[in-house]
């Protein structure tokens, strides 16, 4: 046999032998990870299939464990604060215009308990123990971060009002095309958050939630990352990192973060005077209020 071919079919074998290899590998780690979740592992699809459908199977079976098993101490002041708000935000979106602080803490531990996974107990009947405390120690704060939803309040009762904030309303689910501009990130803007050197986030969305997208459940607090933000927006505005441009970027973030009871310390990474359509970035510091 000529040289070349034997090292054709050397490199055959080789490549025959790493795929064998690989197979074991998948097949091996299927079975033991339906052995630790419990699950029936899938077959016959070929070994990395059969991997990922039991992978899958495994993650459906997991969160469906883990719903309704958090404790309060799973959740960080801000989260709880938002989940608040975003109850009475519901009740006045209903017609709500008055309601008992006692039937507005239960309804946020209902809320809390069917979207927050919050694990199901007793409602305490009074101020001193489980969940109700555990809200009712929050409302003061909950009160005076939130005077444009709740109109009124007293000892025993809460006034609501449906007049809530434009921008973050329409993150929530509302119309998209009643937000102003203002509110919005630039026009064809990208938004890349970056750990160091190493991209973790990147979106065009110009309704981009800071608060909800950055400091979700299992976020660090504090948090810091890397901003980075570019513009191929032809308005005058977005041409050049002006000192105009730089601080109406740097206002809607501290707008986005404070308002979800975040703080938020920002330091200028890039120097001033690049177009816009460049990548400008800035450090954040983010940290519960």
């Amino acid at each position: 046999m000529p040289r070349t071919a034997t090292g054709r079919a050397q490199k055959d074998k080789t490549s025959l032998e790493a795929i064998r290899a690989s197979s074991k590998t998948y097949n091996r780690c299927t079975a033991v990870l339906a052995e630790a979740v419990g699950i029936e592992p899938s077959s016959g699809q070929g070994p990395r299939s059969d991997f990922e459908m039991t992978v899958l199977r495994a993650r459906q079976k997991l969160e469906a464990e883990v719903k309704h098993s958090l404790t309060e101490d799973d959740f960080a002041p801000s989260q709880l604060l938002q989940f608040m708000r975003r109850t009475a935000e519901r009740l006045a979106d209903a017609g709500a215009e008055t309601i008992t602080r006692d039937a507005f803490i239960r309804e946020v531990i209902a809320d809390l308990r069917e979207r927050g996974g919050l694990v199901v107990k007793k409602i305490s009947s009074t101020a001193n123990s489980g969940h109700y405390a555990w809200i009712w120690s929050w409302m003061q704060t909950f009160l005076v971060r939130n005077q444009d939803i709740i109109a009124r309040s007293t000892a025993t009762e809460l006034q609501l009002t449906r007049k809530v904030a434009t921008a973050k309303k329409a993150r929530k689910g509302q119309p998209r095309e009643i937000v102003p501009d203002d509110f919005k990130w630039p026009p064809r803007s990208t938004l890349r958050f970056y750990r160091g050197e190493r991209l973790v986030i990147s979106s065009s969305d110009r309704l981009f939630d800071l608060s909800d997208e950055l400091m979700g459940w299992n976020a660090p607090s504090p948090r810091k990352l890397t901003f980075g933000l570019s513009s191929l927006s032809t308005n005058a505005t977005w041409r050049v990192w002006d000192e105009k441009a730089l601080s109406l970027i740097e206002g809607l973030i501290r707008y986005d973060l404070t308002f979800d009871g975040y703080r938020v310390r920002i330091k200028r990474v890039s120097a001033p005077g690049s177009p816009c359509r460049e990548e400008f970035r800035w450090s954040l510091d983010i940290k519960e209020a």
